[in-house]
């Protein structure tokens, strides 16, 4: 698991360095399709926002690139949940390009990945990997309450999730758990932080996941 010390100091270059391409793994900033394409998983390198997208969502990416870029924080998170094959994590990733678009450093993981970096014994070559889980502007953190986790993995959930909202820097989840079902099956902790802004339920659209 990443100290203390390297989550302040991730938390630090996030203001200094956001307009850099020196972090190792980070989308470099300033938009080109080959840089996006090249980052982007190709299930979703179409991913854009269209008028089909919930409003609410394209006015919580508004608000996140006009306060990330004017203060550097957003207290408001996103939560998107619907049934699997809703296009939550499709309208994720046109939030991301949104972000993209606008020179802001995003990171993505899931549950088992997030449990792999925060080990204790998390080898060297990922520890960028997780510094930028603390780090960078907004997280997404995709499919979560998909499967049964471990202990060990919700402790890495709540470091990482209330590190992030002391800091006031958002994440973005995608879940199929209603807002009263992940209060139920997550620590409350962890519940109340993720659910502190924007909840969103996502309807089904065909041939988006």
């Amino acid at each position: 698991m990443i100290t203390a010390e390297q989550r302040a100091q991730a938390i630090n270059t996030r203001f200094d360095l956001r307009y850099t391409h020196e972090l190792h793994g980070w989308l470099p900033p300033g938009f080109t399709e080959e840089g996006w394409n090249k980052k982007v998983p190709p299930r979703f390198r179409d991913a854009r926002f269209d008028g089909s997208h919930p409003l609410e969502v394209m006015a919580w990416a508004d608000r996140l690139v006009t306060e990330m870029r004017k203060n550097g924080y957003l207290s408001e998170s996103l939560y998107l949940y619907g049934e699997t094959g809703s296009g939550k994590t499709h309208l994720a990733w046109a939030v991301l390009r949104r972000c993209w678009e606008e020179q802001l450093q995003f990171a993505h993981v899931n549950l088992f990945r997030l449990a792999e970096l925060l080990r204790h014994d998390c080898p060297e070559n990922l520890l960028g990997e997780a510094d930028r889980l603390y780090g960078c502007d907004v997280l997404l953190i995709d499919d979560l309450g998909s499967t049964q986790v471990s202990d060990w993995a919700l402790g890495a959930l709540y470091e990482l999730v209330n590190d992030r909202h002391s800091s006031v820097v958002p994440i973005i989840t995608t879940s199929n758990l209603t807002p009263e079902e992940l209060a139920q099956s997550f620590d409350d902790r962890i519940a109340r932080r993720l659910l502190d802004g924007v909840g969103v339920l996502v309807p089904p659209r065909n041939g988006v996941s």
